[in-house]
């Protein structure tokens, strides 16, 4: 193992002190600065569901043979199954995704950060042993096919106030703050959010383009906002209704360690960036050459661990101080 390694099997093993640490650390800032209002999350996990021993791309990105497609009546028969799972539909659902036998996990949104991370521990749990049972088997890898939609985890933000109520969209000095910290922070805690070399070719902007061509669904390659863009590592979707309004962080790939990363996004939001949003909402799509001025987002594992394990980050050094202390 390098030490990359060590270090993020250390993280995994105290996730729970980690994940104490920062909802903390977070709760503690807002409640210095914003009258204890409090950052409520929902996820959206995709994920392949495959028959056993199918054929599937490579860690290394090479792809080998054609993906074994599942009937559209049986992805049906096994959605209604989780659906209908006393666990499963009392925390979210699923549904089909864009990509082939792809499916996607929305939960409802958590006001304790703790019980989520928790929850979607049972989740994979739960969804395992339904796939087992009916002979098939869940991959939250980057890729099946660099010809289709790959998987993420994207985290949907909201900000309540005492009396539960969304204020978010009527408060633009959250949503700068918010965008700007989790843009800034974004590179510095990469290797969190995608940790296998796989997951780096979802930044690509030529793989990015091609499946845009395909009409398929794109992941981010820069730093960019965008209103009701699915190109953009963050997009604010419009709806009518102000309690469903929320900032939609799109960067994490499914098979990061969701307690790590959810931790990594609290600290980040640590930081009061007031003023003026550095991120200006950008029009057509973020792989466009008139967006090649944007930061990229790292596009390979090696310069993502350089970023990350530096102790010119803080969110490193807080990792490292609690495992320390623990």
């Amino acid at each position: 193992m390098t030490k990359y390694d060590l270090y993020l099997d250390k993280f995994s093993k105290h996730k729970l002190k980690i994940t104490e640490y920062s909802y903390t650390h977070l709760k503690d800032f807002l409640r210095i600065n914003f009258f204890g209002y409090n950052l409520v999350i929902g996820v959206e996990l995709e994920f392949y569901l495959t028959p056993r021993n199918h054929n599937k791309i490579n860690n290394d990105g090479d792809e080998k043979k054609i993906v074994q497609h599942i009937k559209d009546d049986e992805l049906d028969k096994f959605i209604d199954l989780c659906n209908d799972h006393f666990f499963i539909n009392k925390i979210g659902l699923i549904k089909r995704e864009q990509g082939i036998n792809q499916l996607e996990f929305s939960s409802f949104p958590y006001d304790n950060i703790l019980e989520l991370c928790e929850d979607l521990d049972s989740f994979k749990e739960n969804l395992s042993n339904l796939a087992n049972l009916n002979g098939y088997q869940i991959s939250y890898k980057a890729f099946h096919s660099l010809d289709d939609c790959p998987n993420s985890l994207q985290f949907n933000l909201s900000v309540l106030d005492k009396n539960k109520t969304n204020i978010l969209r009527s408060c633009s000095l959250f949503q700068e703050l918010i965008c700007n910290n989790l843009l800034d922070k974004t590179n510095d805690i990469l290797i969190i959010l995608a940790p296998s070399q796989l997951d780096y070719l979802r930044y690509n902007k030529e793989i990015n383009k091609k499946l845009f061509s395909l009409g398929k669904y794109n992941s981010p390659v820069n730093l960019s906002i965008g209103s009701n863009n699915r190109t953009c590592a963050i997009r604010i979707p419009t709806f009518k209704n102000f309690k469903d309004y929320r900032i939609e962080y799109r960067v994490a790939s499914s098979n990061c360690n969701h307690w790590l990363s959810i931790s990594a996004l609290l600290l980040s939001l640590c930081s009061l960036q007031i003023g003026i949003s550095k991120y200006e909402l950008i029009y057509g799509n973020a792989f466009d050459e008139n967006y090649d001025h944007l930061t990229e987002i790292i596009q390979d594992i090696d310069s993502a661990r350089d970023r990350f394990f530096n102790m010119d980050n803080n969110i490193f050094r807080h990792f490292l101080n609690i495992c320390n202390n623990a």
